[in-house]
This record gives C-alpha cells, sequence and structure tokens, in this order.
C-alpha cells in the first residue's frame, strides 16, 4: 500500500469510533415497532454518540487520551439511553479499546451481544472478542485453560470460533512447556476451522521447527488456500521449491508475488527478486535472468548479486551452444564483466568514503560516480580496517562496517581468481585480507585457492581446497573442476548442484560444473515438495483478479426501510456478503475477505461533490463463508453512510434536495488515485441512488409543514426538527451578516458567476469571504433581510415552545438547542441550571454546553459533577475537566 493513502485507511481504523455511524440502525428491530417513548429516547441516544464521535475528530492527529475518556463517556449514555440499537456499544467498544479499558470493552460487547437480532447472534467477530477479553482477566494459566476448554464443549459456540478458542489454548499451552498438549490443540483447532489464519501460521512455525521442506510447503498451501493474497507466502513457497531443485516451479510462484506485491503497493523484496533471477538460471533462462538482474541494478547499482548473475548468464551466452550455433558476441561477456565490476566499484566505494567519514548519501553518490582506484585504496585502507577492528571499545556499528568490508572485499577476489583470472590483482588483495580473516578462516582459504589456481599452481590450489571442502561448496568445486572429466567426476559435480540447486551459490555451481555433467536430478524431497505445492487450488487465485472476484462472492448493498430521508434522518443501507462460489472464504484482518467495508458517494445537489470514505465499517458476521451453502447466514449489517464531510456538506443545505448515488468495496488498498479494492476485493455500486430531501422555506406552506413536526410530531421527529430549526437558524444568520456587510462595504464589481446576494435563502452555505460580491440593490437586499429575521424568529420561538413539550427528553433537547443559539454568558447559565437538573440526560446536555464554554467556565461548572450518582454523567464531567486542562496545541476549539 502506498504512503499516502495507506495513511488515510490507517488513520479511519485508528479512529473507528469517529467513523463508525456505520454500523447498524437506530430501527433495527423488525419484530415489534419500538415505542414512541423509545423512538424519541433513541434519537437523543443519536445526540449522544454524535457528539461522542466529534470528541475524537475535532482536530488533526491522534487525540488526547481525556478526549477519547468523554467519547467513552457519551457513547455509554447512548447505550443507557437505548438498549435496542447495535451500533452504539459497538461504538463503545472501539472507544474502550482505544483505552486499554478491558472491562468497559466487555460491558459494551455483554450490551452489544444482549439484543435479540440474527445478525448479531451471527457475530462470530465479537464473540471472539469477548472471549479474549475474558481469557485476559484471568489470573494464570491454569485458570485461563480452564475457562477455555469448557468453551470447547460447548454445543452452541460455532466451529469457527472454537478453533480461535482451540488456537489460543495451544499458545498458552506452549507457555507451559506442555508440547504435545500444544500440538493436539493447534491440530483440533484446524480441524475446526481448516481456513484459521492464526493457526495456520502457527503450524507454518512449526513446520519450519521440524526442518521438513514438505511439511513447509503443505503449511504455506494451506496459508494461501486460507487467504491467496499473501505475496510473501508465495515467494516463500518459491524459495523451498527452488531449493528442492524445482526451478521452473518456482518461477511461476516467484511472479505470481512480484504481481501481487505490486497490487498491494508492497514493493518487490530485492533479495527475493535475485533467487527468481538465479531460478531462471538454473532453468537455462540466462537471457531472460539477465534481464531480471538489470532491472534489479537499475534500481541497487551495487547490488553484487545481481552483477554476478548477469555475468554468469554472459558468461554461457558467450559459450557454443550444445545443438550448434552462433555463440553470441563476446561483447556481451565484456559488458558483463564492466557491470560486475562497477557494482564491486561502487560497494567498495561506498565503505571507502565512510571509512573517512563521508555521509551515507554522499559516499554512495561518490561510489556510483566516480570509480576509484579499487586495488590501492584496498591496499591503503585495509590496515586501518584492522586497527579498528581490534580496538577494545569496538561497536556493533562498527564491527558490521568492518565485517562488510572484509565481504566486499572477498567478493571482489573472486571477480580476479573465477570471473576474470588476474592473478596479480588477487594476490595483492588476498594480502589485505589476511590482515581482516583468522589464517584458517574457509572462505580465505578457499579464495587462495581459486588465487593458485588462476596462476596456475593445481597442487598449491588442491591443497587449499582440499582443507576446506568438506563444508565450503565452492571449494569442492574447486577440485572437482581440477578433476580429469568421467563418470566419476560427473557423478560428484551433479550431486553437488542437485545438493545446492537454488540462489546465487546454485548458480555459480551450476556455471562451474555444466561442462562437467553438473546437473542436478530429482530427489525425494523435490518429488515431496512438488506433490504439496500441486495440491493448491489454482483457481483461488481467480478470487484475486477483480474482474472474476464476484465468482467467489456476491457484495450486495441497497438502501434500508426508506431511499428517501428527510433532514438529519440517518440513510441506512443494508449491506450482505455471501459465498456463492466453490471455495471456502475466511473472513479476518488476514484472511481473504479483510473486516473492511469503504463507501464513497457522488452527489447530485449544490456543487456535484464526490466524497471518498465518507463512510468506514468493520464486517460483521461469521469468520468464514462456507461454500455452496447459500441457505446459510453470511454478513448482513445496516450501515449509516450519510457520516463524514458528507453530513456536514448535507446539513449545510437544507433547502435543497441532494442525490447520493453510494458504492462499496472490500479490501481497500491505497494508490495514487486514491483507495481502490485491492486484490480479493471489489466495488458494488448501489442498485437506486438514495435522497435527502429539500426542506424549503420559500412560502408560508412550507415553513408551516417545517416547524408542524415540532410542535405535533413523534418524540423522534421533534428532535430531529428541533435541530434541522436550529441549522437553519445559524445559516439565516450568516446570510443576513454577508448582506448587512454588503450593504455598509463599497461598491465592487460584480463577477458573472458571483450568485444574486438575494438567491434564496436558507440555501448553500454562505460564500467565500475572499470572493468579490455585486453590490445588492439595497431594496431587495433590506427586504431579504427583513425576510430571514422573521424566519429566524418564527424557528426561534418554535424551539423555545418546545420548552413545555410533556416529553421531557424533547424539553431537554430544547433547553440544549436554544443555549447554542444564545450569548456565551446565556450558554454559561444555561449549562449551570441544567447540571442541576434530576434527570441524568439533562445534566449531560449541560456538560455538553460547558464543554463549548471558555476553559476557565466549562471546568467549572463540569467540576460540579465529578462526584455525580451516574457513571456517564461522572465520567463526562471528569473528562471535560482534563480536556480543559490540556495544552493549547491539543486543546480542541470547537464543541462535541
Amino acid at each position: 500500500m502506498r504512503t499516502g493513502t495507506r495513511s488515510q485507511i490507517s488513520n479511519l481504523k485508528l479512529t473507528t469510533v469517529a467513523v463508525c455511524l456505520t454500523l447498524a440502525s437506530p430501527l433495527a428491530v423488525r419484530a415489534a415497532p419500538p415505542s414512541e417513548e423509545s423512538l424519541g429516547r433513541a434519537a437523543l441516544a443519536e445526540e449522544f454518540a454524535s457528539a461522542g464521535i466529534k470528541a475524537v475528530t475535532r482536530q488533526e492527529g491522534a487525540p488526547a487520551p481525556a478526549m477519547i475518556r468523554q467519547s467513552t463517556a457519551l457513547l455509554r449514555a447512548a447505550c443507557n439511553e437505548c438498549s435496542f440499537e447495535p451500533r452504539f456499544p459497538r461504538l463503545l467498544v472501539e472507544a474502550c479499546d482505544q483505552l486499554k479499558d478491558q472491562d468497559g470493552e466487555i460491558e459494551a460487547l455483554t450490551w452489544y451481544r444482549a439484543i435479540q437480532l440474527p445478525r448479531i447472534q451471527n457475530d462470530q467477530f465479537a464473540q471472539v472478542r469477548l472471549i479474549d477479553l475474558y481469557t485476559a482477566k484471568s489470573e494464570s494459566l491454569d485458570k485461563k485453560l480452564e475457562y477455555l476448554k469448557s468453551l470447547l464443549g460447548a454445543a452452541q459456540l460455532p466451529d469457527p470460533v472454537k478453533s480461535h478458542v482451540a488456537w489460543v489454548c495451544s499458545n498458552l499451552m506452549t507457555q507451559k512447556f506442555d508440547t504435545q498438549g500444544s500440538q493436539a490443540m493447534l491440530a483440533q483447532s484446524l480441524q475446526l476451522n481448516p481456513l484459521n489464519p492464526e493457526a495456520l501460521q502457527s503450524q507454518y512455525v512449526a513446520a519450519q521447527a521440524s526442518g521438513s521442506l514438505q511439511r513447509q510447503a503443505a503449511a504455506l498451501v494451506a496459508l494461501l488456500t486460507s487467504n491467496p493474497a499473501q505475496p510473501a507466502v508465495m515467494g516463500t513457497l518459491a524459495d523451498d521449491l527452488a531449493s528442492v531443485g524445482l526451478p521452473d516451479q518456482a518461477v511461476t510462484w516467484y511472479k505470481r508475488s512480484f504481481i501481487y506485491s505490486q497490487q498491494l503497493g508492497m514493493g518487490l523484496d530485492p533479495g527475493r527478486y535475485l533467487n527468481y533471477s538465479s531460478a531462471l538460471f538454473m532453468m537455462d533462462q540466462g537471457g531472460v535472468a539477465q534481464e531480471a538482474a538489470s532491472m534489479l541494478l537499475a534500481s541497487q547499482p551495487s547490488n553484487i548479486g545481481a552483477a554476478t548473475i548477469g555475468l554468469l548468464a554472459a558468461r554461457q551466452a558467450v559459450k557454443p551452444p550444445a545443438g550448434g550455433g552462433a555463440p553470441a558476441d563476446p561483447e556481451v561477456l565484456q559488458r558483463a564483466r564492466e557491470t560486475a565490476v562497477a557494482a564491486l566499484t561502487a560497494q567498495l566505494g561506498t565503505l571507502n568514503a565512510l571509512l573517512h567519514g563521508v555521509s551515507g548519501p554522499a559516499s554512495t553518490q561518490a561510489a556510483t560516480t566516480q570509480p576509484v582506484n579499487v586495488i590501492s585504496d584496498i591496499v591503503e585502507n585495509a590496515p586501518k580496517v584492522r586497527d579498528i577492528k581490534n580496538r577494545p571499545d569496538l561497536t556493533k556499528e562498527v564491527f558490521s562496517f568492518c565485517t562488510g568490508y572484509a565481504a566486499a572485499l572477498s567478493d571482489l577476489i573472486f571477480y580476479y581468481t573465477y570471473f576474470d583470472p588476474q592473478p596479480d590483482n588477487a594476490n595483492k588483495l588476498l594480502d589485505s585480507l589476511r590482515l581482516l580473516r583468522p589464517a584458517d578462516d574457509a572462505e580465505l582459504t578457499r579464495l587462495e585457492g581459486f588465487a593458485f589456481l588462476a596462476d596456475g599452481k593445481r597442487d598449491e590450489a588442491k591443497v587449499k581446497f582440499s582443507a576446506v571442502a568438506d563444508h565450503d561448496p565452492l571449494a569442492k568445486m574447486g577440485l572437482l573442476l581440477m578433476d580429469p572429466a568421467g563418470p566419476d567426476t560427473s557423478a560428484a559435480a551433479s550431486k553437488l548442484v542437485t545438493d545446492h540447486p537454488a540462489g546465487l551459490l546454485g548458480a555459480i555451481l551450476l556455471d562451474g560444473l555444466r561442462d562437467r555433467g553438473g546437473k542436478p536430478v530429482s530427489t525425494p524431497d523435490s518429488d515431496a515438495v512438488a506433490k504439496e505445492a500441486a495440491a493448491f487450488p489454482i483457481k483461488l487465485l481467480d478470487f484475486l483478479d477483480r474482474s472474476h472476484t464476484p465468482e467467489f462472492y456476491n457484495l450486495v448493498a441497497e438502501p434500508y426501510l426508506h431511499i428517501s430521508v428527510d433532514y438529519d434522518e440517518p440513510a441506512l443501507v443494508d449491506v450482505t456478503i455471501k459465498n456463492v462460489g466453490d471455495f471456502d472464504l475466511s473472513i479476518g484482518p488476514d484472511a481473504a475477505i479483510r473486516p473492511d467495508l469503504w463507501f464513497d458517494v457522488a452527489t447530485q445537489g449544490g456543487n456535484n461533490p464526490f466524497f471518498s470514505g465518507v463512510a468506514y465499517d468493520h464486517i460483521a458476521g461469521p469468520l468464514v463463508l462456507k461454500a455452496h451453502h447459500l441457505d446459510q447466514a453470511g454478513t448482513d449489517q445496516v450501515v449509516r453512510v450519510d457520516t463524514g464531510p458528507l453530513n456536514v456538506f448535507l446539513a449545510s443545505r437544507p433547502t435543497i434536495a441532494v442525490s447520493m448515488l453510494f458504492s462499496v468495496f472490500t479490501n481497500p488498498i491505497g494508490e495514487q488515485a486514491g483507495v481502490v479494492p485491492g486484490p480479493g476485493g471489489y466495488r458494488k455500486q448501489f442498485n437506486s441512488p438514495m435522497e435527502r430531501r429539500a426542506s424549503p422555506v420559500g412560502t408560508t406552506r412550507e415553513v408551516q409543514a417545517l416547524i408542524d413536526p415540532a410542535m405535533n410530531g413523534r418524540i423522534d421527529q421533534k428532535i430531529r426538527t428541533l435541530e434541522l430549526l436550529t441549522n437553519y437558524v445559524f445559516v439565516l444568520q450568516g446570510r443576513v451578516a454577508q448582506l448587512q456587510n454588503q450593504l455598509a462595504a463599497p461598491a465592487a464589481p460584480a463577477t458573472p458567476d458571483q450568485p444574486a446576494a438575494n438567491a434564496g435563502v436558507g440555501g448553500l452555505a454562505p460564500p467565500s469571504a475572499m470572493a468579490p460580491q455585486a453590490p445588492p440593490n439595497a431594496n431587495d437586499a433590506r427586504a431579504s433581510i427583513q425576510n430571514m429575521q422573521a424566519l429566524i424568529n418564527s424557528f426561534t420561538s418554535t424551539i423555545r415552545s418546545t420548552l413545555r413539550d410533556p416529553s421531557p427528553i424533547v424539553r431537554y433537547w430544547a433547553e440544549t438547542t436554544l443555549a447554542q443559539l444564545a450569548t456565551p454568558e446565556e450558554r454559561r447559565l444555561s449549562a449551570s441550571t441544567m447540571i442541576q437538573g434530576k434527570d441524568w440526560e439533562e445534566r449531560m446536555l449541560g456538560l455538553m454546553l460547558a464543554n463549548d464554554l471558555p476553559k476557565d467556565q466549562g471546568r467549572a461548572i463540569a467540576q460540579g459533577l465529578t462526584g455525580d450518582s451516574v457513571r456517564q454523567v461522572k465520567d463526562f464531567a471528569k473528562a471535560t475537566v482534563e480536556v480543559a486542562d490540556l495544552p493549547p496545541a491539543t486543546r480542541p476549539t470547537t464543541a462535541p
């Protein structure tokens, strides 16, 4: 994932509490319609939840813990006010998780799980989280295991959840050094859910420890079956195939690894790409191997491994083909030698510059753009490196430099003894290496052998090679190069190449021994690993192709309950995912379908903006979608999508209808163009647009229709209408101030694109103060001001009249909205009065007003409720005091 958009997704996840106005419907209980009182309390809970969300999104960057505590208190208030809404406890879970409040998470999840809706009872993610929290609270390993083992016998617990439980048991048993019990639990976990990514990773770790390449390959294939979008796992499987002499199959998996690495924005692993180049050479694809090595060198000019592969390919190209034909131009080999020397020069030049105190970037540039006299520099610098290496105060960094210097020097010596024999240069360099390596060093001994061989001193070379050949494959190759051709030499050469069939070492051995009969042969390991790799269902890779992904699972999103919604009424959509293919599909952070739903929207109304990431949600449902089981529950959740910037856009435009065409997609990744579906994900456009209806005030009838619900509607309608009227007052006050300023200002030239000053009250947000304004007609402007002031008075009077409403919820909300329209001093008095109310809701709303006051006033008011008997009120009061004490740089500038 690319950096800019990676952070965009990351920020959404870190502040899920801020964007999860996306989880479920406030009218989710379909079995029995909620009472009017319940709907009213749900509407007030919505206001608490919205305030809780704003508490952690009022500033850039991560919110301070005190702000998260404010959010937690407000979300707890929402949960207490409305017990049938799943969204509120899920939001509270996220907030408590950010505070590391395990008890709070347990409480919220218990509220959530108590809601008797099928989609909630089917939420296995919530079950797993609750189990993990209870496990973490146990004081000892034995208590944890006792609790978890009891769950394994629970008939009502789904198998994928039990699989997670068994995996946790396996880890705990490992901590108790119960290896046999741990292995048994791991096996049980995979029996219960063969796609469990956590258990499969543990299985792979165990396979690595066993040393069995067959078990490793089987574990890697299982990991890919659980989630094929794992380029690193593909690359590891390719390494294993190459290591048993199957370069053709390895190359296929390397290519897949690179394709999906690029799609996921992960970049290429240079080491693995070198292994890929080596495998191509082992397949006698020298030309392709040379191209791959050149690509690597283009980004890493000092990559000696890549230069070596290019040199090996060139050496092979200039040899007469076995089947006849002309060899390549000798210049090919010369160019490859020059490239290799350039890489060696760059590496040693960098080290030389570092030795003399040049910065890393400057030394690299000097090494790649200004070739140095390598041999004379080495002869001069080797004693200095030796002295540094022998210092008693040697640091880790300095030791690493000395080790790297000796390794780079060894590479250059090997070049001058094997690839381009120059005995004089090799011997000068060997003298320097002897200062840095002990006399019995295996690599030094082997290089001395190649130096003697290059100088025609075969007997001396044989002595050196023989000394280390038992554990040094290149020294063994040196001996075979001196042996006469024949069956024994051919058999030994073939065995050596077969024992080391991969990587740069394998390529060098094949290059040296090919003419001696050194060809890799099949082994029991290669047959076994090939069999395990062949078990991977190749058809599953189509899952990663966006054009084929819908063949595996069906993503459906459609408006829920209503296509059209009124002002401040939640825009809800129903999102379901069902398996329609031939493969079981895992869901989770490391699974085939990641638990992320990303929503975009294109609007028509106003200036028709497009909002990316307008809503975000975690998938709630089963951990595995079973193939060929359309009768089984998939994921099903109701999501609120009029959130974030879209919510602000809609709120500022009450008079106009806004059409909204939403889309949702899975497995989001970041690209330069923005966030898009990644491998295994796809986008689904909603079948029909949604509409936020207009609330015009152009006629007396429209004004009456606007205010009537505040007086005669249901309780929830009254609360939403009060919000609409309050926002209208703010918009109208802004328009009045704008016109008054224009009347008082000198005339300015009109611009063709600027709307007229009296272009309909309460419409779009006021134009930017930076834009030049046409001078209004004074009479029209005064008439417009008079009309808008009358509307302001009417709306304010309507809000005030609801202070006598029979419902206390409506009265408390009316108090709050009137205080928002009042002067700061009047707001302070209202807050001071409300915090003395007998109902906790009124006290909570009073604290919300106090939080918008100057910090000293807000702190003084909140201080009076830090000992309140109701938990959410007390917690919010304490957090508000903490927020008031934050440094100015971290304190928010607006109220929640």
